[in-house]
């Protein structure tokens, strides 16, 4: 702040000390005043009946006296001047009086935004019981980049919890105070899939068909027998055709049948047309085992629910 040392021997008081004066102190209240804001109620103003008492307010960062009036909805800067006659005989407005009271026009305030503050002991009193009545250890959701005073981040350091990346879940017996788990990420194992089944359709009758040629050209080769009462082979039935079985002699009763001891034959062929048909049973009641193929990648899915982070913070 600036000063003025007025010293003995005939100090020159003109004008210019004067102005210096003025705004050495005009500097100081001002700066004073703009630790409330720019407009509130600096002290007094008390409301009695309709009538608001006499105080002071800050208004546009200037301390003003305030003046007992009769409430209303707009409060207004007065003023007045008091002139002087100088030296050269002329007379100038020398001395401003500034105040505020009720009443409207151009530059008005609504009195509902001046808003009272409370001095600095009052301040003092209200920091101190709110600290008293948040208990050590008490833990608390921060989203500032600067942490209060008499706290500390939640991250594992000077005894504290480490609470970075973790979700909060109310403690148990079986889940006492420092518990931690979990995992941020799952990979499901078979028992753990809910029950579920694969559908699949396979044609149980099984009806069809199989397609066969109906010509089938083909013969069987047979022998005709026959019976011949000639005990000679030359007799005219030669040939490839031809043929005889013998038959021991001493056939028939007594031995005594010596000339009937051939049978002859003739090879021969069936008919070689043989345009047969076969049938088939077409019913083919059947099943089949099916294998279902696998689908899946066994890849690890979220385990968490959409999320905002925080940090936690504890009371020291």
């Amino acid at each position: 702040m600036n000063d003025v040392n007025f010293q003995e021997g005939g100090f020159p008081l003109h004008t210019d000390t004067l102005e210096f004066m003025q705004s050495t102190y005009g500097d100081a209240l001002r700066f004073l005043a703009a630790v409330g804001g720019d407009n509130y109620i600096l002290y007094g103003c008390q409301e009695s009946g309709s009538v608001i008492t006499d105080g002071a307010v800050v208004i546009g960062g200037e301390i003003l006296p305030f003046k007992k009036s009769t409430k209303q909805t707009n409060v207004i800067i007065r003023e007045s001047k008091e002139a002087l006659v100088y030296e050269d005989g002329g007379s100038k407005n020398s001395y401003i009086t500034r105040w505020v009271e009720f009443g409207s026009g151009i530059a008005q305030i609504a009195w509902a935004g001046l808003k009272r503050i409370e001095n600095l002991q009052s301040l003092k009193q209200t920091i101190e019981s709110h600290q008293h009545t948040i208990p050590t250890g008490l833990i608390s959701m921060w989203s500032g980049e600067n942490l209060p005073d008499g706290w500390a981040l939640c991250d594992g350091t000077n005894d504290t919890p480490n609470l970075q990346n973790r979700f909060i879940m109310g403690a148990s017996n079986e889940s006492p105070i420092g518990t931690t788990g979990g995992a941020k990420e799952v990979t499901l194992a078979t028992d753990q899939m809910p029950k579920h089944a694969h559908a699949t359709d396979v044609e149980s009758a099984g009806s069809h068909g199989h397609s066969m040629g109906s010509s089938g050209s083909h013969n069987h080769p047979f022998k005709n027998y026959y019976f011949a009462e000639d005990n000679d082979h030359d007799d005219g039935r030669s040939g490839s055709s031809y043929g005889y079985e013998h038959i021991e002699e001493g056939i028939g009763s007594g031995d005594f049948d010596r000339n009937n001891n051939r049978v002859y034959y003739k090879n021969m062929n069936t008919s070689s047309a043989g345009s047969h048909s076969h049938s088939v049973n077409n019913a083919g009641k059947h099943s089949h085992n099916v294998i279902i193929g696998e689908k899946g990648g066994n890849k690890a899915h979220e385990n968490r629910p959409p999320f905002y982070a925080l940090a936690f913070i504890i009371k020291l």
